[in-house]
């Protein structure tokens, strides 16, 4: 009985507080050991030359400074991921953030990224200004390049003829890195011009989109074009030579009118000179001259209630 009482006795001081607490010490230790020992091999592994990004090339572009790219592609390499893995590491280096630091520099796009051990290869694309978006129809210093699709990709430096089309918006401010008109609207807007230059020898300087999303087509004369976003160009441009073949207004040249407004179909408005040709745009200074006009409403089909001042031609159905 007394061996089995000593037998007894041991079990409970094996399980006593003392010896449950030693216990907790040594899977604590243990814990910390192995947690130190993955730490600091994977801070030294993942630092290792064989492993980390020491070489930058980049390829693309005619006119944009590769040694910026550089620059801003190395700047987002600096750091580590939570204070502890490099950027540089070759298998979690930031593709995204490359990419991005790459297309902030003005005019690149299409940016790729590739990585040859420890090289990373980055390629891109440019932008070639396709029209000028600006804040007015004469303004030469707040200006953006816009591509063909319409996209606002880099500040324009002054400029004066006229190798690019001027755009402006009523309802936007030049921006970068904005789009204030979609592929189709600028192929819609360039074919209009081109009709008007070669169908009826109207030259077009800019062209501004009002609040309403009409458009105003601003000639090198002076005078203006009124049209809709949405019109056929085509019809427009049949509605126009209707126009200007009739006999009330075969005078009409591109110099000696204010406006012919085209915006509501069949009813033409043309806004006649009297006294004074409108000045022309290109001039460095608007002039604010107010010239006398006269108003007059152009039917293009029979209609009963036609004023006076209205022409009636015959309808071509």
């Amino acid at each position: 009985m007394a061996l089995f009482s000593r037998k007894k006795h041991r079990r409970i001081a094996a399980s006593s507080p003392q010896a449950g607490i030693g216990k907790q010490l040594l899977y604590g230790f243990i814990t910390l050991f192995t947690v130190g020992v993955l730490g600091y091999g994977t801070w030294y592994l993942t630092r290792l030359s064989a492993v980390t990004i020491d070489q930058i090339t980049v390829s693309g572009g005619e006119t944009v400074s590769h040694a910026l790219m550089e620059q801003k592609i190395a700047d987002s390499l600096e750091g580590n991921y939570f204070f502890f893995i490099p950027k540089r590491f070759t298998f979690t280096y930031p593709e995204s953030a490359i990419q991005a630091a790459a297309a902030s520099v003005p005019r690149a796009k299409d940016v790729a990224v590739t990585r040859e051990g420890t090289k990373l290869h980055v390629t891109f694309g440019e932008y070639t200004p396709y029209a000028l978006w600006c804040a007015d129809k004469i303004s030469n210093t707040d200006c953006m390049f816009l591509s063909e699709d319409g996209y606002a990709f880099a500040k324009a430096p002054p400029l004066r003829g006229g190798a690019l089309m001027r755009f402006t918006t009523e309802t936007q401010t030049p921006e970068r890195d904005t789009q204030p008109f979609t592929a189709e609207q600028l192929r819609n807007m360039y074919g209009f011009i081109d009709g008007l230059e070669k169908q009826f020898g109207f030259r077009v300087l800019a062209v501004t989109r009002s609040i309403d999303e009409d458009l105003f087509y601003h000639l090198g004369e002076g005078g203006t074009i009124y049209t809709t976003e949405n019109a056929d160009n085509e019809t427009t441009f049949e509605n126009l030579a209707t126009v200007l073949k009739s006999d009330k207004f075969s005078h009409l040249t591109k110099d000696n009118f204010s406006y012919i407004d085209l915006r509501f179909g069949n009813r033409v408005f043309v806004n006649e000179t009297e006294t004074e040709k409108p000045t022309p745009i290109a001039q460095e200074h608007a002039s604010t001259t107010t010239t006398s006009t006269t108003a007059v409403m152009k039917a293009l089909v029979p209609e009963s209630t036609a004023t006076t001042s209205s022409e009636t031609l015959p309808d071509e159905n």
